[in-house]
């Protein structure tokens, strides 16, 4: 059977790249915003929409997910690290022959983590601000990450289905 041939914008590095791009641009828009509206120089720190169960406010976290680890910097960055050697693994080795919905899933974890890895570089935490009722912050990247993780799993189980009938 022959594989039709893919034109240069279906290409699986180009549908990475492009997600990657977006999901960074959407994470800084959104962190300038909530700086201006909500940072540390502003008159307002909290936005409640339906009383408690969703808030908007400013949060530096310099810890990893859920704020583990603060004060723990270096294994912080060692955490930090390892993850980024683990994400230029899967896309070396995933992407040349990924379908554009798999190079679109890994494109929001890793654009969700460079927007991170730019805010811990830059600043030396991540700004979270997102308050779900009883959830921990998180910021737009990590919402992505999520995202991308699960439709990663959704994708291999539906393709193990697919190869296992």
């Amino acid at each position: 059977m022959r594989v039709p041939r893919r034109t240069s914008i279906e290409s699986p590095w180009r549908v990475f790249g492009a997600t990657v791009v977006v999901v960074s641009l959407l994470d800084v828009f959104s962190k300038i915003a909530v700086v201006r509206l909500l940072g540390p120089d502003s008159d307002r720190h909290e936005i409640q929409i339906l009383s408690t169960l969703i808030q908007f406010n400013y949060a530096e976290n310099s810890g990893i997910a859920f704020g583990l680890l603060r004060g723990n910097p270096v294994v912080v960055w060692t955490l930090v690290l390892l993850a980024m050697l683990g994400m230029m693994a899967l896309v070396w080795r995933t992407l040349a022959s990924a379908t554009w919905q798999i190079a679109v899933a890994i494109g929001l974890v890793a654009g969700g983590g460079l927007a991170n890895l730019i805010d811990r570089f830059a600043d030396g935490y991540v700004l979270d601000f997102i308050s779900l009722w009883r959830w921990p912050s998180f910021n737009i990247a990590d919402a992505f990450i999520t995202i991308g993780v699960i439709t990663l799993l959704v994708l291999i189980i539906r393709q193990e289905r697919a190869e296992a009938q």
